[in-house]
């Protein structure tokens, strides 16, 4: 039986039990900090067979640093904001560990983005836009979410000026990579 606080049920745990659970964190938390890194960057592979028809892939010809480059003028070109670039090789070797160039390009179209937001607020779970580029096994791939299967899709936005804007936008995340690539 728990006993009661105020009408409310308390669950007992001793302060025994506590400070077993805390050094047992810590201790797994130095272990892990001690644990020695990856001496090259590993090779990842994307594996999105379950995600078939929800995201969009395209190579690269050129590294991940000029593909970043050569997209994010391609979209401020087509009037988007870069929200932010993510370099997360460069974090995770701050944390002491080796993976290969990945970077995340957050892209965003005001004006877009407020219709698609306005049809359901939690499109902002999508906003500002993805587009993942990485190198895997030497080879640099661009990816992100396919609008219409994922927005739109799973934000039942299916017509009207919403529906219409997550088209745009398809179609303009195509046109950019495909003008910024060889």
């Amino acid at each position: 039986m728990m006993p009661l606080l105020g009408g409310r049920l308390l669950p007992m745990v001793s302060s025994v039990m506590l400070l077993g659970s805390a050094a047992l964190l810590e201790s797994s938390h130095r272990q892990l900090a001690a644990a020695p890194t990856v001496s090259a960057a590993p090779t990842a592979v994307a594996d999105t067979k379950a995600l078939t028809g929800y995201i969009r892939q395209w190579e690269s010809p050129f590294t991940v640093a000029e593909t970043v480059r050569r997209l994010r003028a391609g979209f401020q070109q087509q009037g988007f904001e870069i929200r932010a670039e993510l370099n997360h090789q460069r974090t995770a070797r701050e944390q002491g560990r080796r993976i290969p160039a990945n970077t995340a390009l957050l892209v965003s179209k005001p004006s877009l983005d407020a219709v698609v937001l306005a049809a359901n607020p939690l499109a902002n779970l999508f906003l500002p836009f993805t587009i993942a580029v990485w190198d895997q096994a030497g080879t640099t791939r661009i990816g992100y979410w396919n609008p219409k299967t994922d927005i739109a899709a799973l934000l039942e936005i299916k017509q009207g000026e919403a529906a219409a804007a997550l088209a745009d936008l398809q179609e303009i995340l195509a046109d950019v990579i495909k003008e910024t690539l060889p």
